[in-house]
């Protein structure tokens, strides 16, 4: 059965007037972490920050390094090094995520034993997790890193031209005639 246009807008108003977001507050702060699953911009930079765990200074201090280090010239530019802030951020927070399972899984064998305890975590299941997510962060931050550098290189101004005469100029005084020249 194949719909119109207009059935299917139809359809579309009904279902969005079935549900206009999250009512509790407990619903609006998990909703309101959404944009962290799919990757956010500069202007949710907020949410970056895990208020439990991480403090803005932090993070505005690591984004402000960031920044020097790439010196975006235009907007284009400052997006992506937003993004790569964002990436580099995200993939830190994945290694003191893998240090506190290790931690609380590991820890007391580390202490009494002094041995390594990564092999013998239980959760596995998260561990890979923190893999995966860690591979797909690598190499979006690599792109991002492709891109900046191509647009930095196309707007870097071209090498100076060297002016200096191979020869002496001979300069005479008087008249100027075309058959003079050369």
């Amino acid at each position: 059965m194949t719909l119109s246009k207009d059935q299917r807008a139809a359809i579309s108003r009904v279902n969005g007037a079935k549900s206009r977001g999250p009512k509790t507050a407990e619903g609006k702060a998990i909703t309101s972490k959404n944009a962290l699953k799919a990757g956010i911009s500069a202007k949710q930079a907020r949410s970056l920050i895990l208020e439990q765990y991480e403090r803005e200074i932090d993070y505005r201090r690591f984004a402000a390094g960031i920044r020097s280090s790439f010196k975006p010239e235009d907007v284009a530019q400052a997006a992506i090094v937003d993004r790569i802030t964002s990436l580099m951020w995200r993939q830190a927070r994945i290694g003191r995520e893998e240090a506190l399972i290790i931690f609380e899984e590991g820890g007391d064998l580390l202490r009494a034993t002094g041995k390594d305890p990564h092999y013998l975590i239980q959760n596995e299941k998260r561990m890979e997790a923190l893999r995966k997510t860690e591979r797909h962060l690598s190499r979006e931050l690599e792109l991002a890193i492709e891109q900046i550098n191509k647009l930095q290189k196309r707007h870097s101004p071209p090498p100076p031209i060297d002016v200096t005469p191979t020869k002496p100029i001979e300069i005479k005084i008087g008249r100027y005639s075309p058959d003079e020249e050369n």
